[in-house]
């Protein structure tokens, strides 16, 4: 499938703002819309729709990543403006290493759930893509800071009673307290990542799993507990890319790349 032309003059004559804008129209205009059949299936055409631009960001149009953080909004930071806007109750649910790939996912069984979805929307991780980096971002020390309430009150969502472990979705449904404002930080999917990391196609191969875990019960009733008179955010602090560490980069190219995103985020 090829890129669509007004897309392709975006990234090859359009301003960095532009063609970041065009690229992510057409990622959300292919990630963004709910998956009706078969999840692991859609996912993997989606993907493979991806591919010209991708193609087009490798190759031509490949030093648009040295303007990525200018041009592209960032997650924490449209975290800190919602969390900071109006009152009533609110919750963030951070899924350690989710990607666009699972939105979705997420998007049908909200919607076949009868939860109202207020906004979908693609913005940009930290850089380096990594954890700390977007801990830090919102003015967490890192991401263990979180449990049991201990991120103290220095950070940058105020007044949030804050949670971060790996536990079952059922057994963290049931620990959710009865907070206004809560953060939760979850370590799922990047502890199931790292154990595929050995392998070049771990990712793909933890998608079942990944499907699995987002259309189950027991992860809508988590999102159903932190929704009990709070609006709720579910988000990612970076997601993955099948990169090989930039092998067949050049060496300007592989150096850039290593030290902004990491080796395979």
């Amino acid at each position: 499938m090829a890129l669509p032309t007004s897309t392709l003059d975006s990234l090859l004559m359009g301003s960095p703002q532009n063609a970041w804008d065009a690229i992510r129209e057409e990622l959300k205009r292919n990630c963004g819309e709910a998956i009706t059949g078969n999840a692991v299936d859609e996912i993997v055409r989606r993907e493979k729709q991806c591919e010209p631009l991708e193609l087009a960001l490798s190759g031509g149009s490949w030093t648009l990543w040295k303007s990525f953080f200018d041009y592209v909004p960032s997650t924490s930071q449209r975290l800190i403006e919602w969390w900071n806007a109006g009152h009533g109750g609110k919750a963030i649910l951070i899924l350690d290493g989710l990607s666009i790939r699972e939105l979705p996912i997420l998007l049908a069984e909200a919607e076949s759930r009868g939860f109202n979805i207020n906004e979908s929307e693609i913005f940009g991780s930290e850089l380096p893509a990594e954890t700390n980096a977007f801990a830090k971002a919102l003015g967490f020390s890192h991401r263990g800071s979180l449990d049991n309430n201990g991120a103290g009150g220095a950070h940058k969502l105020n007044c949030a009673y804050t949670l971060s472990n790996d536990l079952p979705w059922k057994d963290l449904a049931e620990s959710i307290p009865a907070e206004s404002r809560i953060v939760a930080w979850h370590e799922w999917p990047d502890n199931r990542v790292h154990d595929y990391s050995d392998q070049g196609e771990g990712i793909r191969k933890l998608l079942p799993e990944v499907v699995e875990q987002l259309k189950s019960d027991d992860f809508w009733t988590l999102a159903a507990k932190l929704c009990e008179g709070r609006e709720l955010v579910i988000t990612s602090d970076h997601g993955y890319a099948n990169t090989g560490a930039f092998r067949d980069a050049d060496a300007e190219e592989k150096i850039f790349f290593k030290e902004n995103f990491g080796d395979y985020r």
